[in-house]
């Protein structure tokens, strides 16, 4: 990539990429360009000398190990050493088996659990909210399904008060999952995570409305009777 100074890449930074945050950047002074990183410590030129700084924000926990960990380091240089792919979509992940087995062996081990699970592996804090909310949301549809289709059952045996269970089935229906969120909280910028913090009340109406517009509210169905009434009004 051509050499640009700090300066200059700012202000392309501020006028192809993200104009607000580079100014937000320049007024508060943090408009720089980091050049080298390791364990804790940035280091930056101010045009005369080298300065090196504390990275309090580790990338908020994406360095968590600190920068060009030696360890990590190592590990990445001896896989592009081995030329070994980057991305190979439709084949087995050796590297996700291994991983989902040792924190299989860590639930069993630590956590008090034994049944197997499958793991879902993530890059980023948002995607970890989103799919922790997909499966919060498929737990309580297929926990909805069982009930219901149980009630069904119960109300073809002889001497069933019908009524009753329809009314309990009607109920069930109706319900929709509530998601609890911390007020003034950020989950992340994908569609459903951002959702969950923009239904904070200290969200601005700007934030709200950039998190989810006009999105209605999803409420899926699996069961006979859900089925049967779609069909009959359509």
């Amino acid at each position: 990539m051509e050499s640009l100074d700090p300066e200059a890449l700012g202000d392309l930074y501020a006028e192809s990429v993200r104009p607000r945050v580079a100014r937000l950047l320049k007024v508060l002074k943090l408009d720089v360009v980091y050049t080298r990183a390791e364990g804790d410590r940035m280091e930056y030129s101010d045009g005369k000398t080298t300065r090196s700084v504390i990275d309090m924000l580790g990338g908020f926990g994406s360095t968590l190990l600190g920068h060009n960990n030696p360890e990590l380091v190592q590990a990445l240089k001896g896989t592009l050493d081995a030329g070994l792919p980057v991305h190979a979509q439709a084949s087995i992940r050796t590297g996700a088996a291994f991983v989902a087995e040792k924190l299989n062996h860590l639930m069993r081990t630590h956590g008090g659990d034994r049944r197997p699970f499958i793991v879902t592996l993530c890059n980023s804090g948002a995607e970890a909210v989103e799919a922790a909310l997909k499966h919060a949301l498929m737990e309580w549809n297929e926990r909805r399904r069982a009930l219901i289709e149980k009630l069904e059952l119960l109300r073809s045996e002889p001497g069933s008060d019908e009524r009753r269970i329809d009314s309990f089935i009607e109920k069930l229906l109706a319900l929709q999952p509530a998601v609890v969120a911390v007020q003034g909280s950020f989950h992340g910028k994908t569609r459903i995570s951002s959702r969950r913090a923009a239904s904070s009340t200290s969200a601005s109406p700007a934030r709200r409305s950039r998190a989810c517009p006009g999105s209605a509210r999803w409420r899926p169905c699996f069961s006979k009777r859900c089925r049967a009434r779609a069909e009959s009004s359509a």
